[in-house]
């Protein structure tokens, strides 16, 4: 998956010298995965299969993995200008990204070319970004993941003022704004704010959209050709643009393994704090597990939330809490988790779920008398 997702962007990139370089290596990693004589014989007809579902020219036993991922095809278009990576290669693509080199330079990772989330996997960015949140305490922790959560993007005077407010550590995690998320007015550069994680939009020739899946929707460009401020439409309260000058996000895999599931653990821990009944600790032990809700009579849940595409990861490193959360968005992949996390250690379920299960437990403890333990 890796492969022929960093072979597509080197089709994307071809006036690159590189690209080809990347393209006959990733054709090399294909074939090393196939049986002989299996796949593509030559980088360019490699190039060719980029367009077409991996289930039509792998030939893997597609049975024994996601459905979606058999689907997927990495390039769509007609091949010429018109060319893009895929929707399914920004989202389900980007869960599968394996590490393909290593830190001795042995290996071109292709980090000084390729985009982060061609090459960058989540244990990366746990690496980095996580191990700076842990080195100061419970309290540092949770300041700096929800400002990494809720200031996806800003200047640089307000993410100062924002590390000093929320009282956070500061941390290599932003980067000035991306020129794929640029439109160009004049002498004016602008950028937009998905209205779900705040990140910058991706320009698409004359439309934006955020490349998370579930924040898809899509706005079209309009201008009046004065070098005015360019404006959106096509939608009831579409975003302004702002000016991009002095703009920092938070860097690709930082937003795709923290904001993005942050987006929906941070709701979910916010309305238990405000829940009468019960004490909540956010990412208890610096992210041991991402709650853990003490009710009035002393027992506890844990709770971690998963906003995935595959439950591959999630198998394989079992979570620590008690209950496996999912967005409403993800729970057709509810029967798969019970099916392969290990019985009647978990439980599974969407979010609204545990929100509905905690209430109930609150009522019920609170109707018997149960003692004062919290607030």
């Amino acid at each position: 998956m890796t492969a022929a997702l960093r072979a597509g962007v080197a089709v994307l990139n071809a006036d690159d010298p590189r690209s080809w370089r990347e393209l006959a290596r990733m054709h090399g990693v294909v074939l090393g995965c196939l049986p002989p004589g299996e796949g593509p014989a030559t980088p360019a007809e490699f190039r060719l299969c980029l367009r077409l579902r991996l289930r039509d020219w792998v030939p893997l036993d597609w049975s024994l993995v996601a459905p979606e991922l058999g689907d997927l095809a990495v390039l769509v278009g007609d091949g010429g200008a018109g060319l893009a990576l895929s929707d399914e290669a920004f989202d389900v693509g980007q869960e599968y990204v394996q590490a393909l080199f290593d830190d001795t330079g042995g290996f071109d990772g292709g980090r000084e070319w390729l985009p982060s989330w061609a090459w960058q996997t989540a244990e990366q960015v746990e690496r980095t970004t996580f191990r700076g949140l842990a080195e100061g305490d419970q309290a540092g922790y949770v300041a700096g993941r929800r400002m990494l959560i809720e200031v996806a993007a800003a200047t640089e005077e307000a993410l100062l003022e924002e590390y000093l407010r929320r009282g956070a550590a500061r941390l290599d995690a932003y980067e000035p704004i991306p020129d794929d998320r640029v439109v160009i007015r004049g002498d004016a550069r602008w950028w937009w704010p998905c209205p779900e994680c705040g990140y910058p939009m991706l320009v698409d020739h004359l439309s934006v959209r955020c490349p998370y899946r579930q924040h898809r929707q899509r706005f079209l460009i309009a201008s009046d050709g004065r070098g005015n401020a360019p404006v959106l439409f096509n939608a009831p309260r579409p975003p302004k643009a702002r000016r991009a000058e002095r703009v920092w996000c938070v860097r690709w895999g930082v937003w795709r393994h923290i904001t993005v599931p942050g987006r929906s653990e941070v709701p979910l821990l916010a309305w238990l704090d405000d829940l009468d009944g019960v004490e909540v600790v956010w990412w208890q032990g610096m992210d041991a597990v991402d709650l853990a809700v003490t009710f009035a009579d002393g027992s506890v849940w844990t709770g971690d939330v998963k906003d995935i595409a595959n439950i591959d990861a999630v198998v394989a490193r079992p979570p620590r809490a008690d209950f496996v959360l999912l967005p409403r968005w993800r729970s057709a992949l509810i029967p798969a988790l019970r099916d392969h996390l290990p019985a009647g250690r978990y439980t599974v379920c969407t979010i609204e779920q545990f929100k509905r299960r905690v209430k109930e437990r609150v009522d019920a403890l609170r109707a018997v008398g149960a003692p004062a333990g919290t607030r």
